[in-house]
C-alpha cells in the first residue's frame, strides 16, 4: 500500500510506521518539514506528546495488519 492516499498530497497515517510518525511530527515542529495544518499544530506538542501519538497511530498500524492476515 502506497503511504500517500488518492490524491497524492495527504500521508496515510496507517501506512507509517510508529517511527516515521514520531519524525514526521518532529519534523513539523521544527519547520523542517512543510506543510498547511501540521506546522501550525506540531510546536504545541511535546516530546511526550509526540511519543503518545506516534504508539497509538503505530499500534493502530499493526492491528490493521492482523486484521488484514485474519482468515
Amino acid at each position: 500500500m502506497s503511504p500517500l492516499t488518492q490524491t497524492a498530497s495527504i500521508p496515510s497515517l496507517s501506512a507509517l510506521s510508529s517511527a516515521e510518525i514520531g519524525e514526521a511530527l518532529r519534523d513539523y515542529a521544527s519547520g523542517k518539514r512543510a506543510g498547511v495544518i501540521m506546522p501550525r499544530l506540531a510546536p504545541a506538542l511535546s516530546e511526550s506528546d509526540i511519543a503518545s501519538l506516534s504508539v497509538y497511530f503505530g499500534r493502530a498500524e499493526a492491528e490493521s495488519a492482523m486484521q488484514d492476515e485474519a482468515p
